[in-house]
């Protein structure tokens, strides 16, 4: 209880520095895997300077990072009353994810689980890099590894609470948002209430809460990613380091992560961001990227000074490069008349290169879609998917979401890098609920369900502002209020 508590608090203090998150209840939900990243940094930080993860000192100078950011918003006054029921909102949702798992022990192990406990353990070995095997560095990577490395501190071979916390934090943010963009109205809590038992009905999204894996960890920090991004557009810039954390984060978990985060990069690039907010959501990606892909995988790892687009290393920089140009570019003379387009022409190369790889593999093409049929007919999803691509082919047409092009072409591409992914390794999705492919749709679940509840949500029409930032809520009103009163003011003075 003591770890998790740790790192909920220091997650809690750190989303607290930033004006806007701080004052709303989403912050609760968004503690854990703050705090966590926060964590991972710092094991990272250990495992370049001393050459292992010393999950003491992390776990430490987390705690630091959470006093001296208290210390901060002390010195500010930024303290409110409500400060203290989320406080003890956190305590709960803390208490309860361990107590559930210390009451109904759930925790699932695999061969995939016992790898990354292995991992967490030579990970904290004197030289860890120098004795680790190179193909566990890329396939099971840091994240994982790291935070199950606090179980040294506990008397534990794991962290049975950390992924039922980190499943309820992804519901919670769900919940959160999806409630707080729409109306208060009894129609509304019926709406979220009834999607939130739908995303929990996915049967293989709910048993990655106790299996010791990394899903939905990704789950998480996409969900965050995105929906942060989506603030920093619509509401405040200061959103947008909790977006770049969400993005760093992800690059910490799977050989593939790379790829989501330079594609979510793009499409927020085409949103035109101000200047702050492309460096707040562009920099902690950058920074983790150079320090895990370039500093250590792409010297340790099986394919340590690989320079080829074969290698998922170098390849890895490659995209997160990519991505933080494209949203550094939206100022640059030509690229800003052309950034509003990177979205659709990343959509759209994503699409040639499905067209082509299927052509070079028609025989893993066509395995891989028989896979993934049955295993979200007769599979342990049963019907889930079927319903939410449905739904969502319906609400890409029909949707009124501010800054909208976020989530359906985030959510194109996704589709599309699924499709994709068993071409370009030449190795197609098979039969079974341990599939990779069964596993890939657990971090793209709660995605699309939180689009699928703002698609229905009736935001008022306006008009997407290029580079400032646009404040739906109340902001807008009171700016068309403003307009409509001036528009009155003339009429009757030209009638006069």
């Amino acid at each position: 209880m003591s770890v998790m508590a740790v790192l909920a608090f220091a997650g809690f203090l750190t989303t607290g520095a930033f004006r806007d998150p701080a004052r709303q209840t989403g912050r609760v939900f968004l503690a854990i895997p703050v705090g966590a990243f926060i964590y991972m940094v710092m094991a990272l930080l250990s495992l370049l300077t001393v050459g292992r993860v010393d999950p003491r000192v992390a776990l430490g100078a987390t705690a630091l990072i959470g006093l001296g950011l208290a210390v901060v918003i002390s010195s500010r006054r930024e303290w409110r009353r409500d400060d203290a029921g989320m406080g003890l909102a956190l305590i709960a949702l803390t208490l309860g994810g361990v107590a559930v798992n210390h009451i109904f022990p759930m925790a699932r192990l695999t061969e995939d689980s016992m790898q990354n406990l292995y991992l967490s353990l030579q990970f904290q070995l004197p030289g860890a890099l120098e004795l680790i095997s190179p193909p566990p560095l890329v396939s099971r990577q840091l994240g994982l590894a790291s935070l199950h490395a606090l179980s040294s501190l506990t008397g534990l071979r794991y962290v049975p609470s950390l992924g039922t916390l980190f499943g309820l934090s992804t519901i919670g943010l769900f919940c959160w948002i999806t409630y707080k963009a729409g109306p208060s109205t009894r129609w509304r809590v019926w709406l979220v209430g009834a999607t939130a038992a739908f995303l929990l009905s996915g049967n293989r999204f709910l048993y990655s809460w106790f299996y010791i894996n990394s899903h939905v960890q990704v789950a998480a920090y996409l969900l965050i990613s995105l929906v942060a991004a989506w603030l920093a557009m619509t509401r405040s810039w200061t959103w947008a380091p909790l977006s770049g954390m969400g993005l760093a984060a992800l690059l910490l978990f799977r050989p593939d992560s790379p790829l989501i985060v330079g594609m979510v990069m793009v499409v927020i690039a085409s949103l035109l961001p101000e200047n702050r907010t492309a460096l707040w959501i562009a920099t902690p990606p950058l920074v983790v990227g150079f320090s895990w892909l370039g500093l250590i995988l792409f010297r340790y790892s099986e394919f340590a000074g690989v320079i080829s687009l074969a290698s998922p290393v170098f390849s890895g920089i490659l995209v997160v490069l990519s991505g933080t140009v494209a949203l550094i570019s939206v100022r640059w003379g030509f690229f800003r008349q052309v950034a509003r387009y990177y979205g659709l022409i990343l959509v759209a190369g994503m699409a040639v290169a499905l067209v082509g790889a299927t052509l070079m593999f028609p025989t893993t093409a066509l395995a891989s879609a028989r896979a993934t049929v049955l295993n979200t007919i007769g599979g342990y999803w049963f019907t889930t998917w079927w319903v939410a691509v449905a739904l969502g082919l319906v609400a890409f047409f029909v949707h009124r979401i501010p800054y909208g092009r976020l989530w359906t072409q985030a959510i194109t591409a996704m589709a599309l890098l699924y499709w994709l992914l068993p071409l370009l390794r030449d190795g197609a999705y098979r039969l079974g609920p341990g599939d990779s492919g069964v596993r890939i749709l657990i971090h793209f679940l709660p995605v699309v369900t939180t689009f699928l509840v703002l698609a229905v949500t009736d935001f008022p029409r306006v008009e997407e502002a290029s580079y400032e930032g646009l404040q739906f809520s109340s902001r807008v009103r009171a700016r068309t209020r403003k307009v409509a009163i001036s528009a009155r003011v003339s009429e009757e003075s030209g009638q006069n």
